[in-house]
C-alpha cells in the first residue's frame, strides 16, 4: 500500500516501528518529515497481531482525505 503525503503540508511522510517480537507491545507510527509539521497516526496491537496488520492499518488511516468538494 503507498503511503500519501502529509495531508497538511504535503511534504513526505516517513513510517516507522517501536517494539519488537520480544516485547508484547507493536506499535507502528506515520510521522511528517517536515521540521515544525506535527503530523502524525498511530496504531499499536499487542502481540495477537504482528507489524503487517499495523502498517496496514495506519497507512489506511493516514491515506485517508475528507472530500472537500461540495
Amino acid at each position: 500500500m503507498e503511503l500519501k503525503n502529509c495531508p497538511f503540508c504535503g511534504n513526505e511522510a516517513k513510517l516507522k516501528h517501536q517494539g519488537n517480537d520480544h516485547l508484547k507491545k507493536r506499535l507502528s507510527i506515520i510521522e511528517c518529515s517536515t521540521i515544525g509539521c506535527f503530523a502524525t497516526q498511530r496504531v499499536g496491537t499487542l502481540t495477537r497481531y504482528g507489524f503487517e496488520w499495523t502498517d496496514e492499518k495506519v497507512i489506511e488511516r493516514w491515506n485517508t482525505r475528507v472530500n472537500t468538494k461540495s
